[in-house]
């Protein structure tokens, strides 16, 4: 066998053990996950709660930050950035984006919330919506009660 073998052998040898040790390591990570959460416009602020799956010994973080969709930044909501950090031992933390409480008579809007760069974690699922329901009114419209 060449010396050329051996190294190359060597090579691969160590490029399969770091992707196993990549994987057996971030199997031990604790997920974070956050829900769909649906809300009044009334309500002032969409709070997220954001679920780490296990203790960790370390500090976890991830990043979230908010993004239009039918709802729009400014009018209706408030756009966040932000770094979402447990402490040792925390398993759940709350986020919270303002909602704009406007007269205007709407559609229900979405906005979605965008976890990124996790860190002694891994991310669930990275995508959360906001679904806010409108609290206003058409002129003219009848209330109607049932029962």
């Amino acid at each position: 066998m060449s010396i050329d073998t051996v190294l190359l052998r060597s090579v691969v040898a160590d490029a399969v053990q770091t992707l196993l040790d990549i994987e057996i390591n971030t199997s031990l990570l604790p997920t974070i996950s956050v829900a769909d959460i649906f809300l009044s416009e009334k309500d002032a602020s969409a709070i997220f709660t954001f679920i780490l799956s296990s203790p960790s010994a370390d500090v976890v973080s991830v990043r979230a930050e908010t993004f239009s969709q039918t709802a729009s930044a400014a009018s209706d909501i408030t756009d966040i950035d932000i770094t979402v950090s447990f402490t040792p031992g925390q398993t759940t933390k709350t986020v919270i984006v303002p909602i704009v409480n406007d007269t205007t008579v709407e559609q229900t809007e979405t906005f979605g919330l965008f976890l990124s760069n996790p860190v002694n974690a891994l991310i669930v699922d990275a995508v959360a919506s906001g679904i806010i329901v409108d609290n206003d009114a058409a002129i003219g419209t009848p209330n109607i009660t049932v029962g």
